[in-house]
């Protein structure tokens, strides 16, 4: 997709990548335990979860993607 309303950016490369295409109005949900956003934009809704960190703490290391994505549920249900 090009042009995305919805980024999820698990580590630095993708978050440098891809949030220049995130749609104006669209959302961007990051793990701030391994990336840092460094844009002006404020056409855009910026969501950082320390999903690394928190996965690790419930023992589940793997798991740090669903918790972008629960918080992404958690978000749009607000």
């Amino acid at each position: 997709m090009k042009n995305p309303n919805i980024l999820f950016a698990m580590n630095q490369p993708a978050l440098d990548t891809f949030l220049p295409c995130v749609v104006p109005g669209g959302t961007v949900i990051y793990d701030c335990d391994v990336a840092q956003i460094h844009t002006s934009r404020t056409d855009i809704q910026i969501i950082a979860v320390p999903a690394t960190s928190q996965a690790a703490a419930s023992g589940q290391p793997k798991n740090a993607n669903m918790l972008l994505l629960n918080a992404w549920s958690a978000f749009e249900h607000h």
